[in-house]
This record gives C-alpha cells, structure tokens and sequence, in this order.
C-alpha cells in the first residue's frame, strides 16, 4: 500500500510538473515554439537546441515583457524590455544585460539616451530630465563625469546650473537657517561621487539616500544636492 500511494505521489508530480512547464504550440526545440514556464512566464518566439535563440517575446508575471533578439537562453542583440515599474530600455544587449547604444526611459519620464555596458550607463550620453535639466557628455558606472577636453559638453551642461546656484547664493542664508533649525544634512554631489562612496562617506545605505530623496535610480550628477537626514 505504502508502495502504490508514493508510485501515485511520483505520476502525480510528474503530470503537474508537465501541466505548468510545458511547449504549449510549435516546435520549442528548433524552429518557432510557445513555451510556458511553472513560474507563470511565456516565451513564444524562435528556438535552436531547447534554447532561446532568435527573435521572440518573454513575458513575466509581474508583467514585465522582453521583446527582440536572444542567444543561448539570453538577451542578444537589439531588444526592447519594458519593466514592471513601467520603465523601458530599447537597444542593444549582451549576455543578458544592456550592452551597446540604447535608450532608457525612467518611471517619472527622464530619459536617457547613448551608450551602455555591462546594464549600466558608460560611455558617450545624454541624459535629459522632465525640467529640462540635460547632461551631455561622459558616462562611467552610472556616474556622470564632466570631461574638460570637450568644450561642447562644457557649453551644453552648465546654463540651468549656474542659475540654480546663482538663485541657491541669493538665498543661502535663510536656508542654513532653515536647515540648521531643522536639524536636515545635506551633500552636494562633485565630480566622481557615486551613491556608494557618498553613503559610505556618511555612514548611510544607499536605499536610505534614494528613499529620502525620491530617487528612481542611482543616477547622480555633479551640483545636486541629496538630503542625508530629516
């Protein structure tokens, strides 16, 4: 008896483990096949020795959706991935991760457009937020670097800067009154800071420094002020 019920046991994980992963239309061993996973995804696209390979679409169950080119399991090729918290990249990929010439396009609208590797920013640039703040230049690990060999990147950035310090010179003493009242910190990004070195410099995690000041990413630029306490 004891025999019977676990050989049941074992048809029965077999039958669900085929009812919820399963090639559910074509060929998903080499040619065009829809493919749908136990954790509730679904490929549909082309296949090449059971892998991901060519052109197809992988959607998530959070909703989040990869439609473009694949290799070997793996993002490859040109792609646009749209994520859950409504963000999208469109370019190229590599391995899995944003690699080449693309476009990121944040929750809040910002956009991004130039060069990736390795899923982060690096390279030739330009990132434009939705107050019409652009920083054209030099990219390195999501870090904005000012390049003085190029004068066009030193033309095109510091317009609004400079106003916005002007304006932040015209009223810097009432704010370290306010802030000094309030007993708020804050740090001015320079050059070469990232989130990291800041909130090790202050003793703080990077989740608290995005959180206190309603960062969508770790993207930080030269001159922006972050708020370190309350």
């Amino acid at each position: 008896m004891k025999h019977l019920i676990l050989s049941l046991l074992f048809i029965i994980s077999i039958f669900s483990a085929s009812a919820f992963a399963q090639c559910t239309e074509g060929n998903c061993e080499n040619g065009q096949g829809t493919y749908k996973y136990s954790n509730g995804a679904k490929y549909k696209g082309q296949w090449k020795n059971n892998r991901l390979d060519g052109q197809g679409t992988l959607t998530y169950l959070d909703g989040s959706k990869y439609v473009g080119q694949w290799k070997n399991n793996q993002r490859h090729g040109q792609g646009t991935y749209i994520y859950s918290d409504r963000s999208k990249y469109i370019g190229q990929h590599k391995d899995g991760q944003r690699d080449g010439q693309g476009t990121y396009i944040y929750p809040d609208g910002s956009k991004y457009v130039g060069q990736f590797k390795d899923g982060q920013l690096n390279g030739q640039g330009t990132l434009t937020y939705l107050d019409g703040r652009k920083f054209v230049g030099h990219w390195k690990n999501n870090n904005y670097n000012k390049n003085p060999k190029d004068n066009e990147t030193l033309q095109t950035l510091p317009k609004k800067m400079v106003e916005e310090k002007f304006q932040k010179a015209e009223s810097s003493k009432s704010s370290k009154v306010s802030e000094k009242a309030t007993n708020k910190r804050y740090h001015t990004v320079r050059s070469g800071e990232t989130l990291y070195s800041i909130s090790r410099r202050h003793d703080l995690t990077v989740q608290k420094i995005r959180r206190l000041n309603k960062l969508n990413s770790s993207v930080i630029y030269p001159g922006q002020k972050l708020l370190l306490t309350l």
